[in-house]
């Protein structure tokens, strides 16, 4: 039915139609960012995992979380009211606006940048470097296997996730 009428194309344009705002959504959406990674060639995953373990645990010390509490800008949108005469002489007026937008209370770590950049610091003096590589299809990711050392990365390669979180290196 279209505005209450039944549709010549049946139940299928309203199929077609629940299909479509999804798939509309979808190609609105940002695209998913490169797998970032800490690499160094030859290192063992399991090493690296304790390492950035013991950064992320260094920089905590160093730099504690500094929660802070504000409040979001507000804006009220303007009012307004169109009226209008409908066919029996009635005056119909319809108001929108009005409404506020904003004024959320958030709160947020004013450390956590400078916190980042430690953990960087602290992986980058123990030879590490962060590096990003594109998704892996689902091709390539099937050719991962689980390896002990991490391999010289070469034109091609690319990140598959694994368990447990993080991304591992597929090389062609």
């Amino acid at each position: 039915m279209i505005h209450g009428r039944p549709s010549a194309f049946g139940p299928a344009l309203g199929t077609a139609a629940t299909l479509a705002v999804p798939l509309a959504l979808a190609a609105c959406m940002p695209p998913r960012p490169d797998p970032s990674l800490w690499y160094r060639a030859g290192a063992d995953p399991a090493r690296m995992e304790r390492a950035l373990t013991a950064c992320e645990v260094d920089a905590a010390r160093e730099v504690p979380a500094n929660t802070q509490i504000r409040t979001t800008p507000e804006f009220t949108t303007p009012q307004r009211t169109r009226c209008r005469t409908s066919i029996t002489g009635e005056e119909i007026c319809r108001t929108t606006g009005g409404d506020t937008i904003g004024g959320d209370i958030v709160s947020y770590d004013s450390n956590a940048g400078l916190r980042t950049r430690v953990v960087a610091a602290c992986m980058q003096d123990q030879g590490y470097a962060r590096i990003t590589l594109p998704r892996c299809s689902d091709e390539a990711a099937a050719r991962f296997t689980h390896y002990t050392a991490m391999p010289q990365v070469a034109p091609g390669a690319c990140a598959v996730p694994v368990s447990g979180g993080g991304y591992r290196i597929v090389t062609p």
